[in-house]
């Protein structure tokens, strides 16, 4: 009996961090980076290297001032769990510790296709470094990444809403803000690499590459912009960016004018 308890609350324990993990991945409030090497210590030298090299990169795409070094960043706290021989190690801060600029995104507003208001440099004072212990090493099983339901066939349409237009997740929201606010198509495709490492997409490619064009979000700009963010769809589709409704083939007949990078969740 005692060691049944004993298994309960270990499996307990395991299915709250694994819980907490996921919540902080998708959580747009935080910085996040994950790592895995032979030892705690190795691991969670990894994950504050890759959490800084993420911050300095953000900082940069968005014209803020502001450097992460990795042996000190700034109020960041990790978990790590066993995996096998190896042990996995997350490191995260809260974005505001960069940012002071930093609010929460208007998911509503995202939603509708409206852009970001952009970030602005805040003269603060630094706050105070708070590196917490990792929590006691345990296992933790990463649950399957989800199966997307096929989206459902609305009765009526909207003159000013696509028929493919979705309720979207939170996590996916911020997804669609990280990439329209990327600048470039170029750049957009390797933020989009880093979304899939951390399960945020499940897959992206080129327009060439694609095996689902209707169930596939579409990036479509030029080499130096982006003009489009399209929900899936056979024929009409939302743009986010805009907000109105628009379609794949309208920028498939422009001889190259365009590029278009598909991606899924």
């Amino acid at each position: 009996m005692a060691i049944m308890a004993l298994m309960v609350t270990a499996t307990a324990w395991a299915d709250a961090t694994t819980r907490q993990i996921n919540e902080l991945r998708r959580n747009p409030d935080y910085f996040f980076a994950e790592a895995t090497a032979a030892s705690l210590e190795g691991a969670i030298s990894q994950a504050d290297q890759l959490l800084a090299t993420y911050i300095n990169a953000y900082l940069k795409d968005n014209n803020l001032n502001g450097e992460a070094l990795a042996a000190q960043i700034v109020g960041v706290e990790h978990i790590a769990v066993n995996k096998g021989n190896e042990v996995k190690a997350y490191a995260y801060t809260q974005r505001k510790n960069y940012i002071p600029s930093w609010t929460t995104p208007d998911y509503a507003a995202i939603s509708q296709g409206q852009r970001p208001e952009p970030l602005k440099d805040i003269p603060t004072t630094a706050p105070v470094k708070q590196i917490c212990e990792p929590e006691p090493v345990a296992e933790v099983f990463e649950p399957q990444p989800e199966t997307k339901p096929a989206p459902a066939v609305p009765t009526e349409t909207a003159t000013e809403t696509p028929a493919s237009s979705q309720k979207l997740k939170p996590y996916q929201q911020t997804v669609l803000m990280e990439l329209m606010s990327a600048g470039s198509p170029t750049r957009a495709y390797q933020k989009m690499q880093k979304l899939e490492s951390e399960s945020l997409i499940k897959r992206y490619g080129k327009y060439a590459d694609c095996q689902d064009i209707a169930n596939s979000f579409w990036l479509i700009g030029t080499k130096t912009d982006i003009i489009a963010v399209l929900g899936p769809g056979e024929d009409e589709r939302r743009d986010y960016v805009s907000a109105q409704p628009s379609s794949l083939e309208r920028y498939m007949g422009s001889s190259g004018e365009y590029i278009a990078i598909w991606f899924q969740f």
